[in-house]
């Protein structure tokens, strides 16, 4: 039943899906829609939101794959890329959840090597993961050490988990919220990204060469410029 009505609510969701309902309150016909939250906060933490590695790392974009080696954006393709809206490169939900789940059976192998690799080639850390993924690396080693030649046990560690179990496992890797994409609803942090990021660095660029007499200069004729049409009266 639970996942009937998951199922229902992520298929009405959306900005553009309207549905009628009647309101007792007022008694009237309304239209109303259903809109997952967001995820405000800064961009380091908005990147853990989206199991993203962050600014660091060669695919940083939680919303995009654009990225690559420093060899691969010194390219015509990889510099252009960092521009143009493609939908191909998109990050979605469940490629970032089948990332995980790769980097958690390469962990239950105890390739750790592997998963630092699916983490550079693709840009998906997640910090709730990297937690079993330590964790499961460490006891994969151990039981690695331990060579069991008797064939019962090894018989009972195989068919530990079967039927209803394999799956619950499989369900709790591959769980995810339906109504939320971290990659679509991570909002920009303004502050930072534009503000004191592009803004900044634009305005510290056009005015760092100049002396005391320019600044006076800029002054006057900045005071001189007229506002007018900056700000818009409101009409009641």
């Amino acid at each position: 039943m639970v996942s009937f009505v998951a199922q229902k609510t992520f298929n009405c969701r959306g900005p553009d899906k309207w549905h009628e309902a009647y309101d007792c309150r007022t008694g009237q016909n309304i239209l109303f829609r259903v809109l997952p939250h967001l995820l405000p906060a800064d961009n380091p933490q908005q990147a853990e939101l989206a199991s993203n590695v962050g600014v660091h790392g060669n695919c940083n974009c939680r919303e995009c794959k654009v990225g690559g080696t420093d060899d691969d954006r010194e390219t015509n393709e990889g510099y252009h890329a960092h521009f143009e809206v493609q939908s191909m490169t998109a990050r979605t939900t469940e490629e970032t959840i089948e990332t995980i789940r790769q980097q958690i059976e390469a962990a239950c192998l105890g390739q750790m090597d592997v998963v630092k690799e699916l983490q550079t080639k693709t840009g998906v850390k997640d910090t709730i993961a990297i937690y079993w993924v330590e964790t499961l690396v460490g006891m994969a080693k151990e039981k690695q050490k331990v060579i069991s030649s008797d064939l019962k046990v090894q018989d009972r560690h195989l068919r530990g988990l079967k039927g209803t179990d394999r799956e619950d496992m499989k369900d709790k890797i591959r769980e995810e919220i339906k109504s939320l994409d971290p990659h679509r609803d991570t909002t920009v942090e303004i502050l930072h990204t534009f503000l004191l990021g592009l803004i900044k660095y634009i305005f510290y660029e056009t005015h760092k060469p100049w002396d005391k007499k320019k600044d006076h200069i800029f002054a006057a004729r900045l005071h001189s410029s007229s506002t007018n049409g900056l700000s818009l009266l409101l009409q009641w």
